[in-house]
This record gives structure tokens, sequence and C-alpha cells, in this order.
């Protein structure tokens, strides 16, 4: 059983790769805007889903998302497109296999890599040419065809925004947290254990669904790990919740999705210009950005490290991130919009005093664009660049 509850945890991943990682932020606000801004007390979480289904990351109901395989066998690949299309049955989406051309969702098969997948629009957040879902065609999930259809099952129900089902708010569990602890010691810390198994979601993410432990997106759960010897065992197959959670968040004949909230998608990032003046430095990030659902504030933000890659500490609370010099400013967007940002002109400028860059002159600085949608208290990760270097001569 503990071979199997491993197996569980490490090769059906969680929603993202990475822990999640939260940080404190307080920043105040310089550039000239004339929208209300809100209050920034609160925790940032970005580094992980917060629910069964994270619905900021929910494509446009009726969408067709292209996947595309990097590798793979004909035989595998046919496997896997049969399992995935198991999810139009139930949700307004389409899956077009494509064999070339721009993808959403990229499929490797690989021997190393484990099984994870990123979960809804976060694919849009991963370059082109890499993978937004791996499956390690050597592990155990692979050698029957059972546990084969499941665990592709699991990953597509990820990539359209479906996230674990144990760490339901109104689930109930009594986790013998010890016992966990012990079981995964030198596979997991406390830390990460804490965030992958115990930690709960928001009620409001449960999208008044109730707890179903035979749903494809749990963890199978051996007796000892619980208080009161509850246990969950694989489950393989899109269970009767899976269906009413697919239908409500992708509905067919024209009904509402439940739930709805903003919904916003960073695209075509190409460069972010940066003009070293003699008081200020002046960014002019250039991507676009499209809008939906409903009515959200987007900020826009530009972390400072030095050329070593190390955080540029703030000193004096002016430029203050999270302990880290950097800039923002943000906007009131609505739904169904496409805007653009430093496409052919600079239109958009993000700025800091020279003297908020504790840095030696000629000294080189490391700027990192990344953009958040925030909304009902949280910070919710629509892009982050590659460091742009320049020099504070």
């Amino acid at each position: 059983m503990r071979t199997m509850y491993l197996l569980a945890v490490l090769l059906i991943i969680s929603a993202l790769p990475a822990a999640a990682q939260k940080q404190n932020i307080k920043a105040k606000k310089f550039a000239t805007c004339t929208t209300k801004e809100p209050v920034m007390n609160f925790t940032m979480d970005t580094a992980k889903p917060r629910g069964l289904a994270d619905n900021y990351y929910l494509w446009d109901n009726g969408k067709t998302l292209n996947v595309k395989f990097l590798s793979g066998s004909q035989r595998l690949q046919d496997i896997i497109k049969s399992a995935a299309k198991e999810w139009e049955k139930y949700a307004n989406i389409k899956f077009n296999f494509v064999s070339s051309g721009p993808a959403q969702i990229r499929v490797l098969l690989t021997d190393h890599d484990g099984y994870w997948s990123m979960v809804g629009q976060q694919a849009t957040m991963i370059p082109d040419d890499e993978q937004t879902m791996s499956l390690d065609t050597t592990g155990g999930h692979f050698q029957q065809m059972a546990s084969l259809r499941g665990t592709v099952m699991h990953e597509f129900g990820h990539s359209i925004g479906l996230l674990h089902e144990h760490s339901s708010p109104v689930s109930g569990i009594q986790w013998n947290k010890e016992a966990v602890y012990k079981d995964l010691e030198g596979t997991w810390d406390r830390a990460t254990v804490d965030a992958q198994i115990f930690e709960t979601y928001k009620v409001s993410y449960t999208n008044g669904t109730k707890y179903d432990n035979k749903s494809i997106m749990h963890y199978p759960i051996p007796a000892r790990h619980t208080l009161n010897g509850y246990q969950v065992d694989w489950n393989w197959q899109i269970s009767a919740g899976d269906k009413e959670i697919a239908g409500l968040l992708y509905p067919k004949g024209g009904k509402s999705r439940i739930n709805e909230v903003p919904r916003f998608t960073i695209d075509k990032f190409t460069s972010m210009d940066v003009v070293n003046g003699t008081e200020k430095v002046s960014l002019y990030p250039s991507f676009e950005i499209s809008t939906a659902g409903k009515e959200g504030t987007v900020y826009f933000m530009v972390f400072f490290y030095d050329e070593n890659g190390d955080a540029i500490e703030d000193t004096d609370d002016k430029y203050n991130i999270s302990g880290i010099v950097g800039t923002y400013d943000f906007a009131m967007l609505q739904p169904g919009k496409r805007l653009t940002a430093n496409k052919g002109a600079r239109d958009f400028e993000l700025s800091i005093p020279k003297s908020q860059l504790p840095v030696s002159s000629g000294s080189k600085v490391m700027a990192v664009f990344k953009s958040f949608l925030f909304n009902d208290n949280e910070f919710k990760l629509l892009y982050a660049s590659t460091p742009f270097v320049f020099n504070m001569k």
C-alpha cells in the first residue's frame, strides 16, 4: 500500500509541479491611474491553484483546444486521444489533435518526468516549444489499460481546470498527519506534504458541488493515513461528480457557466524595452491581453534583481513588493476586450527612480515583468517573463 500511495503522490502530480510558496505582499502605487486602488493586505499564492476547479484559469466555454504530441508512438497517442475525449461527453469543450502548428496543450511522452499537467489557461504561460503536460510511459500507470486511461483522464482534467478532490474543504478527512509525514519522509518535506495533501481550498472553488471520493481527481488514501480508518482506493473512471462539475464549468445547450470570475490571458509578449534616463529607469513591456468572464483588476509589475540573480532588497519601503524593489501599475478591465501594450508605439510605461535601485553605477540589473489578476483578495499569476538585463551606467 505504501508503494501505491507514493506512486499516487509522486506520479499523479499536483496541478502544478512546484509546491506552493506564499509571501505577504505590501506595495504602494506610484504611477498615475484613475481607478480606485484595492486594499493590498493579503496573502499571494500564485504557485499553486486554490480549489477543486480554478475558475480563473478556465477556458472559454465551447472552446476548441489544439492538442499536439511532442513524442510517443502512434499506438500510445491513439489511446491518449480516446481517453482525453471522454471529457467531451460532459464538458462543452473540444480537443483537436494536430500534428503541427500552434497548440494550447502540448503532450510529452517521457521516460523520466512523471505525470503532470498545467491547469487550464496556465498552459498559455509556457513557451510554445515546451510541454504543458507530461506522461511517463515507463511508470506503473502505463502498464495496464485501466490505469493508463485513468491517468490520462486525470491529467486532461487538470488541463480543463480541475484540481485535486482530496483537498476539498468539505471532505471532512481526518488526516493522521504524523503517519503521512513518516511515510513520505525523504521524499517530501513537511511543508510540501502540507501544501500537497493537507491544505484545503476556499469553499468558493467547490462551485457548490459535494465532496466526491470517487472522483478521477482524487488521490488514493490508505487507512493508516487517517485517524478513523477512512480510505480511498484508486479511481480510474470519471465519476458522476466529475461529470457534474464538468457540465457546470463548461455547460452545453446555451446555459451559463456557474461561478463566473474575471479571466484574463496575456500573450504575444515579445520584449521589454528599458530606457535608462538621468533620474529614472523606464520599462516598456510589449504584450497583448484578452479579457473574459467578469470585470477585474490586473496588476503589471516589474521586480528587480542584481547581476547574480539575487533580489534587490527594498531599504526604505517606497518601492517595496514583498521586500523586493519593484514598481507596478494596475487597471480595471471589462470582459470581452483584446488590448495591446507597446505594440508599435510606447504607450504603457512602468518606471522607477534610479535612487531606488541601490546598485553602483555601471552595474548590471535584471528586470522581470509579471502580471497578476487581483480578485476576491487573491493574486492569480497571468504571466512571468525571463529576465531583461540592463546597465545602470
